[in-house]
């Protein structure tokens, strides 16, 4: 048998050994440890209101507790991301989780609210490395036909850990220190996750090839196939595979080059910023559009000057009385449709579209529902409503990161994840300029459709992105273009080699051919 024949690329190595064992541990590994991010991001927002009534600050130092964990998050996106390019994700991954446990157990001995700003940001910086690396590790290790469905399981995991969160405040947050106690909880499971991460998590086999580390590549594929119950891989890897060198890991300024990344770049940094404009504001527009609504459409409503109590009103106690059952279920809700979108797209939506038109179809959808809210309705119904925006918009959202994981290579993956997330981290932090002040002193349809045409040009830059990456192998140092062009080419030389019958040739996935790079 000629070498060819014994020639595969590492994707097809991990889409011949497929699905298994190995890839549930790893969901689950990695999904855990998204879920402990969301504990510390979720955390911020359940004590700001507590730590004012301790020690009697003002809404600015409130606001930027908030704000803090955000920073470091824009600071650890673009830190972290292009550092677990350059050299081990799942050494640098491992130093965020430990940024994580020790600054969160430090914020329960924080003596006043300045400690508690520093430590959260250095929080942040940790949880803006932990989710681009994660994310990255974890697609790596996913077949090519699993991958979307597993992306959205991942991202309910994610979900759940606010729901587990908000669980750990209502039975600790009224307690007296209750804030203490719960950053220690919160801070609890990244620690515990850093010990499977480090003593089972093999290195990304991807990243290891592309930098030259045969062996722990094929250690890791072992791992992989032992798992599986599958043979191993005792073959050698194509050309394009082993070409190192020439395009520079974990480079910011590689996605930016005009000949291969700029337009990808811009548009998916558009979308980027809308989502997370549109995510983040409509966890503040929860609050603020019924407390709106309910002066507008009751407490001037002149025809039976009567106000109809509900439990399900939502009302803002700005007093430092603990918050009521009632309270915990409303943050609940908005949550429960994250899970929920995660769920529906990894089992219904995923198996039916592609990446682009989920993006195009959610977005559009949102834009269409969001000035609804401004309208006089009961509060069941306005919360039916925010939980279908919300379902639409977290739709679209988790795509986003599912499609930049695909479109880039190996070589900047990392880097890309946190290049991106760097401008949801700006719209978290512009919205509720939006979301609080614009629509309280100048127009509630005014804010809103500024949320609703956002979303709309995301929609028209959603369906013009050039490619679509739904079950296309993952690129190691190529572009997609470039992946596609290559796949093209290849089922034509197929199909001209079975015209011709040529004996012996192997149709194994891969280039035998090195690509030029630039």
């Amino acid at each position: 048998m000629s070498d060819e024949a014994t020639m595969k690329t590492v994707d097809t190595v991990i889409d011949d050994i497929g699905f298994g064992w190995f890839q549930v541990a790893v969901l689950i590994l990695c999904g855990f440890v998204q879920a402990s991010d969301m504990l510390e991001i979720q955390y911020v927002s359940l004590v700001s209101q507590r730590l004012q009534c301790v020690w009697w600050i003002s809404d600015y130092w409130k606001s930027f507790i908030t704000s803090a964990t955000f920073i470091g998050l824009f600071v650890g996106a673009y830190l972290w991301g292009p550092m677990g390019d350059k050299h081990c994700r799942r050494s640098v991954t491992a130093v965020c989780m430990g940024f994580i446990a020790v600054y969160g157990f430090l914020t329960a001995l924080a003596p006043n609210v300045i400690w508690v700003v520093i430590l959260r940001f250095l929080v942040g910086t940790g949880i803006g490395g932990v989710q681009p690396l994660t994310s990255a590790m974890f697609s790596e290790f996913m077949t090519s036909d699993t991958r979307g469905m597993t992306w959205f399981v991942f991202q309910g995991l994610w979900c759940l850990g606010g729901l587990v969160e908000i669980g750990f405040a209502w039975l600790l947050l009224d307690l007296q220190h209750g804030w203490r106690y719960l950053a220690v909880v919160t801070a609890l499971p990244m620690l515990f996750l850093s010990l499977p991460w480090l003593l089972w998590l093999p290195v990304s086999p991807r990243q290891s090839l592309l930098q030259g580390r045969l062996a722990e590549t094929r250690q890791a594929l072992n791992k992989m196939a032992d798992m599986n119950s599958q043979p191993r891989y005792l073959g050698d890897f194509t050309v394009t595979d082993l070409l190192q060198g020439k395009q520079k890991n974990g480079r910011i300024s590689e996605l930016i080059r005009p000949d291969t990344y700029l337009r990808l770049s811009l548009q998916l940094a558009f979308i980027s910023f809308v989502g997370g404009f549109n995510y983040y504001g409509m966890i503040l527009l929860n609050v603020q559009v019924p407390l709106l609504l309910h002066e507008r459409c009751v407490l001037t409503d002149s025809a039976t000057n009567v106000t109809r109590a509900s439990p399900w009103q939502p009302g803002l106690d700005r007093s430092c009385h603990s918050c009521s059952p009632f309270n915990y279920i409303e943050m609940l809700i908005p949550t429960m449709a994250d899970l929920v979108t995660a769920l529906v797209n990894a089992f219904i939506i995923e198996r039916f579209l592609g990446r682009r038109l989920i993006m195009a179809i959610a977005f559009c959808l949102a834009s269409i529902l969001i000035p609804l809210l401004s309208c006089c309705m009961d509060s069941s119904a306005r919360i039916v409503l925010f939980f279908v925006i919300r379902f639409f918009i977290a739709s679209g959202y988790d795509v986003v990161w599912l499609y930049v994981l695909e479109a880039y290579p190996t070589s900047l993956r990392s880097t890309a994840v946190g290049f991106h997330s760097s401008f949801s981290r700006i719209a978290s932090i512009l919205v509720p300029y939006v979301a609080q002040i614009f629509i309280t002193r100048v127009s509630l349809l005014g804010g809103l459709l500024i949320f609703s045409g956002l979303l709309a040009l995301a929609t028209l830059n959603a369906a013009l992105l050039p490619i679509e990456t739904k079950a296309m192998p993952l690129a190691q140092t190529r572009s997609p273009q470039q992946i596609a062009a290559d796949s093209s080419n290849e089922k034509q030389m197929m199909m001209a080699k079975s015209d011709e019958a040529v004996p012996g040739h192997q149709g194994y996935g891969s280039v035998n051919t090195p690509t030029k790079m630039d």
